[in-house]
């Protein structure tokens, strides 16, 4: 029974693992989108603002998880 628990563990912790990975690439590809829907001049300042926001998100998760 335990073996059930410790693969339980392992699978849900890849599952959460991959589903993190998938949201990096879709906040990537949003700001590509975002990026190209813009006129040229303002496609530093899109891409700065969104890599701002996924580093204060990273870091709020940081926060919250290791509390």
């Amino acid at each position: 029974m335990d073996g059930i628990f410790q693969l339980s563990y392992a699978l849900d912790t890849f599952y959460f693992l991959i589903c993190g990975a998938l949201v990096m690439w879709m906040a990537a590809g949003f700001t590509m989108l975002e990026a190209g829907l813009v006129r040229a001049k303002n496609t530093t300042v899109i891409l700065t603002k969104n890599v701002a926001l996924f580093s204060i998100a990273c870091t709020c998760t940081w926060f919250v998880v290791t509390a």
